[in-house]
């Protein structure tokens, strides 16, 4: 009977783990990360797109969307979530195109996300308005 229950647990806590929202996922202001990832966005910020940050202590993923379309409207970023499931890192994202008002960081031009450390996913996916995307460009340092 014991061995049963210990199975059953077990069982439940591998289940649970193998699918959850990743809580060392968080966003993080252009301010607080700026002495890391300085040189990284002012190269980035240039062009709209994914981008990722691979440094000493932390990785970093950075949506920009500030630069305006042929139509001169800005993408704007909402519902930022990951999740993990297995060894892939699920990121998923909503987009908006919309007339630029102000540019400030909480109007969702752009934003700055803190990867959970590596050694917990082998694969990133990007998912933008549930469509897979590619990652425009990956900085190293």
């Amino acid at each position: 009977m014991k061995r049963q229950v210990v199975c059953v647990l077990f069982f439940l806590f591998i289940s649970g783990c193998s699918q959850n929202q990743d809580q060392s996922f968080s966003e993080v202001t252009m301010k607080q990360a700026q002495t890391v990832t300085e040189n990284f966005i002012s190269q980035m910020v240039v062009e709209n797109g994914v981008y990722m940050y691979l440094g000493e202590k932390n990785n970093y993923l950075f949506l920009n969307g500030v630069a305006p379309d042929e139509n001169n409207k800005n993408t704007i970023f909402s519902s930022v979530v990951s999740e993990t499931k297995g060894n892939k890192l699920n990121i998923y994202y909503e987009t908006e195109n919309v007339t630029k008002a102000e540019d400030n960081e909480e109007a969702g031009f752009q934003r700055l996300y803190r990867l959970p450390p590596n050694d917990s996913y082998s694969t990133i996916q990007i998912i933008e308005n549930g469509r897979e995307v590619p990652i425009d460009t990956i900085y190293a340092s």
